[in-house]
């Protein structure tokens, strides 16, 4: 497959509804994806992993607002970092006076790339087959799924990209204004704070901004 897959993802979501598999392109952009693949099915076949079936129906039973709740909480500083202005810089949702970096698209290939069709209906069921989650600040696939649901509704965003600790969707409905897009930016930083504490993007009013109008979502989890 050659490096205009990125283009082509309206199309093979299309071929999806038709097929019941979900595809995703797998791995970093200098590697082809089998070793990560490898592993993804590994995981998803381990003894003791749980089934799609039970992380679908746990995902159901999960308010996607709860969920992010409780990553924001959880990302807030605690202790006398609480009242060090440098532990709430990224914080600061104040629009930035400089063009911002556009966000990363690390996973999305230029040249060969593996694409997985997962059996999967929908965008946040592919996460769910692949039990792809739950490691340190990673949140569990269930959370991952009802968080993708709420997204996918909200502004039709899809999984695209895969590696062992990022993910990347292509997006409909981008937030079109900052108002807008500084609510999603939150959200952002509740499911993968990383994203904002060692990314491109210092605060978050620069993620915000770099979010207005964008087709494409990056997260990463160290």
């Amino acid at each position: 497959m050659d490096g205009a897959v990125a283009g082509h993802a309206p199309r093979f979501i299309a071929k999806s509804q038709e097929s019941g598999q979900w595809p995703v392109i797998v791995g970093n952009r200098p590697f082809p994806g089998d070793d990560e693949l490898a592993r993804f099915v590994e995981d998803a076949s381990a003894d003791g992993a749980p089934s799609a079936t039970d992380l679908l129906a746990a995902a159901a039973a999960l308010d996607p607002q709860d969920v992010l709740r409780r990553g924001w909480q959880g990302s807030l500083p605690t202790g006398e970092d609480a009242q060090d202005p440098a532990a709430l810089e990224v914080y600061d949702e104040s629009p930035p006076d400089r063009p911002v970096p556009p966000i990363p698209q690390r996973l999305t290939p230029w040249g060969m790339a593996t694409i997985a069709l997962i059996p999967a209906a929908t965008s946040e069921a592919a996460v769910a087959v692949l039990g792809w989650g739950n490691w340190n600040a990673c949140p569990r696939p269930e959370e991952h799924v009802a968080v993708l649901r709420r997204w996918r509704i909200l502004y039709g965003a899809q999984l695209k990209a895969l590696s062992p600790d990022t993910m990347e969707l292509v997006v409909a409905n981008p937030p079109g204004t900052i108002a807008d897009a500084l609510t999603l930016a939150r959200e952002h930083y509740a499911y993968a704070p990383d994203i904002v504490d060692q990314g491109e993007h210092s605060t978050i009013g620069a993620l915000a901004a770099a979010l207005v109008g964008t087709s494409h979502w990056h997260f990463w989890w160290d």
